[in-house]
């Protein structure tokens, strides 16, 4: 602080010199006219002894900005911001967690029969005719169905299942003496629309366009005991307004059933039938689901995602900040969501500190809501003072008391996510969805509150060689301009080559640095006296000044710029009460 003194010690002792080379001469030209030379060999007192006071300008120091005086710039944790602000950013890891639904596999259910009996009254057949007989079959319905007790405990509802599956269609007849017939052009076997169709592999039928209506697209003659099937590809279930009893009935167990409805005209000729009269006709369908694979699940879940307690250490944090109440305003954590599921989440989870003295404090985060797939930073803060750019601001209540003090551990613990699944969404199964907070960095601003207190200690090595001995006084006096946000009282003590207190001199301060503003500096006179008591002044090899901050009065909060400095001006160097000086030395 006090870096100037060295320099203008010699300029002070050429201008004592100067003051004291007439009292010298005096003495010397007394001693030539003394009468009788009788005693020419007694020894002469050739100490000075000088009275009052000597002030001596020395000049002013360069401005000596807030980092220098307090040593923060040395700290990689210590930035600034575009303004000049001091800020700490502190990189924090991450905390996530994965989230997945077992995958489904249903196993293929029993084949399903249905069919339906034409009867034809016993009408004669002409053996050898080239009759044709045809007749309309009124619609009849095949049940289909199947369940499955392994769907994972966490989905609560659902919607459909996207699926690799097949339904497997057989279409025969049953009819005595009765060796083909015909199924004409339009027959038609209805799948029930929660089935997606995306193919069928029987080029005689089409897929009708906008439902799941499978037509014969010619006439199809089948022969007795030669079945016609189809294969129809299934991507997905739907399944929508089931009624009571279906669906999942219970935590872990789905069930579904429905029915198939085929009918149609066929036709006879009398040339396939072997008997005098036409036999009773039964038309049956068969059908059986392969196994179901399902991919993805649309539904909701319940479900709580936990993620690994974090404790970080927080490193390279400057002594003087360490066990200092800062009273720190606008620190603020900034995270950056991860969320891949396909739904929003709501995290909560505390987030603490503790400091070097073990002090704790901790606030609680609930509800924050993190969308499928967002990455936008938010920032959690108790005021928003230093909101980064783009960042969503969150405020929670008494976050500042966190960082009264600059901490030593922050702890993240309790973290939880909850999907958010008021309406369906679709949970592909089998796959890792990474679920997770990453703050990278926690801003704490030095924006000091009315609470601060601040200590530090500064060693100022100093050449006092060429002050002569028997001083009585050494004082050291200056106008102080300060931009700094608080004011500082502050003592010193002068240091023997050691380091340790120089017992026989005393100090006193006069004075206190009263704090300014970034462009508004105020001026304080001050005074630092040394009480020598005649004791040699060489012994002083340093001062050590210790300052206590507070703030200033009427400043709320205060943050420290790089651009604040103290600047000490019209110092002067001061004898007081007097001094001795020994000719012999």
């Amino acid at each position: 602080m006090f870096f100037f003194l060295p320099h203008y010690y010699p300029v002070l002792m050429k201008i004592i010199n100067y003051l004291l080379m007439p009292i010298l001469g005096a003495l010397a030209f007394s001693s030539c006219v003394q009468d009788g030379y009788s005693d020419l060999n007694a020894p002469i007192d050739l100490e000075v002894n000088c009275l009052g006071s000597i002030d001596l300008p020395v000049g002013s120091t360069a401005p000596i900005t807030i980092g220098e005086l307090l040593g923060i710039d040395e700290f990689g944790i210590i930035d600034t911001d575009d303004e000049g602000n001091y800020v700490f950013n502190i990189d924090g890891p991450a905390a996530s967690s994965f989230f997945s639904l077992d995958p489904i596999s249903i196993a293929a259910p029993e084949r399903f029969n249905g069919s339906y009996v034409y009867e034809c009254s016993g009408l004669p057949v002409v053996p050898g005719s080239d009759l044709t007989i045809e007749e309309e079959v009124p619609e009849f319905h095949v049940p289909i169905s199947f369940e499955h007790d392994g769907i994972p405990s966490e989905i609560t509802g659902i919607e459909g299942f996207e699926v690799n599956t097949r339904i497997d269609l057989s279409l025969s007849y049953n009819a005595a003496g009765v060796s083909a017939l015909t199924m004409k052009k339009g027959w038609h076997i209805d799948i029930p629309s929660a089935y997606v169709i995306t193919k069928i592999d029987n080029g005689d039928f089409s897929l009708e366009s906008g439902s799941n209506s499978i037509i014969a697209n010619k006439d199809i003659r089948i022969a007795s005991g030669k079945p016609v099937t189809i294969k129809a590809t299934v991507s997905e279930i739907r399944i929508d307004d089931l009624p009571e009893g279906q669906g999942l009935v219970a935590p872990g167990k789905f069930m579904y059933s429905d029915s198939l409805a085929i009918g149609g005209s066929l036709s006879m000729s009398s040339k396939d039938i072997k008997t005098s009269t036409l036999p009773d006709i039964e038309i049956m369908l068969a059908a059986q689901l392969s196994e179901i694979k399902v991919r993805s699940v649309t539904g909701t879940v319940d479900t709580s995602i936990e993620m690994e307690s974090l404790i970080h250490e927080v490193e390279e944090v400057p002594e003087i900040l360490q066990s200092a109440t800062l009273d720190v305003h606008g620190a603020g954590i900034l995270i950056k969501p991860c969320n891949d599921l396909p739904c929003a989440v709501r995290a909560s989870f505390s987030l603490g500190t503790m400091n070097s003295q073990g002090d704790r404090a901790e606030v609680q985060i609930d509800n924050l809501l993190i969308e499928s797939g967002d990455t936008t930073e938010i920032y959690i803060s108790e005021n928003g003072n230093m909101v980064p750019k783009g960042a969503r601001m969150i405020n929670v209540p008494g976050f500042d008391k966190l960082f009264y003090s600059v901490p030593s551990k922050i702890m993240i613990a309790d973290l939880t996510a909850t999907p958010v699944t008021e309406s369906p969404v679709k949970f592909r199964l089998g796959s890792n969805h990474r679920v997770g907070l990453d703050y990278g960095v926690i801003v704490m601003p030095l924006l000091f509150g009315k609470d601060m207190q601040l200590d530090y200690e500064h060693d100022l090595t100093i050449d006092l060689s060429s002050i002569p001995d028997g001083i009585n006084t050494l004082v050291l006096s200056s106008d102080v301009f300060s931009s700094l946000p608080f004011d500082m009282s502050f003592s010193a003590k002068a240091l023997d080559v050691q380091g340790n207190a120089v017992s026989t001199i005393s100090s006193e301060v006069v004075g206190n640095i009263i704090g300014g503003k970034l462009h508004a500096p105020k001026t304080s006179p001050i005074e630092i006296r040394l009480k020598t008591e005649g004791a040699d002044t060489g012994k002083i090899k340093a001062i050590r000044i210790h300052l206590h901050a507070e703030m200033s009065n009427g400043i709320e909060l205060a943050t420290l710029n790089d651009r604040q400095y103290i600047k000490f001006d019209k110092i002067t160097a001061g004898i007081r009460d007097g001094f001795s000086l020994d000719i012999n030395r």
